[in-house]
């Protein structure tokens, strides 16, 4: 009873000077086996697991493309970046990937198998969606993959032509990255959510037939030769596959939310909120 009017200075003394643990990116933030009886709750632990994944792509695919983050800063005119900011990042695309992607993948579909007698009959589908999202981003990382080596090799080439084709590619997938990114904090409605993705669908589409018939014409104009069009054209396809697989994951992740969810979303907030607002916001940060 002596202590009770000094209880909230305390409190506010050991919040300053205790520390919550640092959860490392490569840790599940969501999957907690409390949620497993309870289906809303164990769906959106997982939808929010998925956004953590997708973080640690989009910095994956950010930093080994060689992006900066601060280049998708609103406000900043991405294409202008990446065109005249020509600098080499430092940055091990695979160990990146053995060591933030890769775990936190296995664990979240062990975590959904076990998950799957939980949820009643009526809901599996959305699981199933879940797991279709996570596909969906190793998908996008083996594109990623396959292209970034020619990335190093011509993004800064003396070559123009080639320079440009290689910082097209870039420019399409920060495109997206950036546009979910905005997507995450605005918390936009299914029906606009939907249409701006099918905006960088028909975006990606475009270009690569754009492309083709570009190459072509420089091939017959004798400005680049054949094999150089064909790698060229091999990465143009690399870097489709890299967004679609994005846009596929977006859909799933932000387009799909109902009334169910979001209240299942209000009680894990209430329990861990800095985790909840980590998965709400593509975190684009530098490590």
């Amino acid at each position: 009873v002596v202590m009770s009017p000094f209880v909230p200075t305390l409190v506010r003394f050991l919040e300053k000077v205790i520390k919550p643990r640092r959860r490392e990116e490569t840790e599940p933030h969501f999957l907690n086996d409390a949620v497993l009886d309870f289906p809303d709750t164990l769906l959106q632990a997982v939808r929010n697991e998925i956004i953590h994944l997708y973080n640690n792509t989009a910095l994956l695919f950010i930093n080994g493309l060689h992006m900066e983050t601060a280049m998708l800063e609103k406000g900043k005119n991405l294409k202008w970046e990446i065109r005249y900011d020509q600098k080499i990042v430092d940055y091990d695309f695979e160990d990146r990937y053995q060591a933030k992607i890769k775990p936190l993948f296995a664990a979240i579909i062990e975590f959904i198998g076990r998950g799957q007698g939980e949820v009643p009959a009526e809901r599996q589908s959305q699981l199933f969606e879940l797991r279709l999202a996570c596909l969906k981003l190793s998908e996008s990382i083996k594109a990623v993959d396959g292209l970034r080596n020619n990335m190093t090799k011509h993004f800064k080439s003396d070559n123009e032509i080639i320079r440009h084709e290689y910082n097209q590619m870039r420019i399409h997938i920060a495109s997206v990255i950036k546009e979910m990114n905005k997507m995450a904090r605005e918390k936009d409605k299914d029906i606009k959510i939907i249409s701006s993705l099918d905006k960088f669908r028909g975006k990606i589409k475009k270009y690569k037939k754009k492309t083709n018939t570009r190459l072509d014409e420089l091939i017959r104009n004798g400005e680049i030769d054949s094999y150089t069009a064909t790698s060229i054209l091999n990465d143009c396809s690399f870097t489709e596959d890299a967004v679609k697989g994005l846009l596929d994951a977006g859909k799933i992740l932000y387009s799909t939310r109902d009334i169910e969810l979001e209240d299942a979303d209000e009680m894990l907030s209430l329990s861990d909120k800095e985790d909840d607002d980590e998965a709400n916001t593509v975190l684009l940060e530098k490590e």
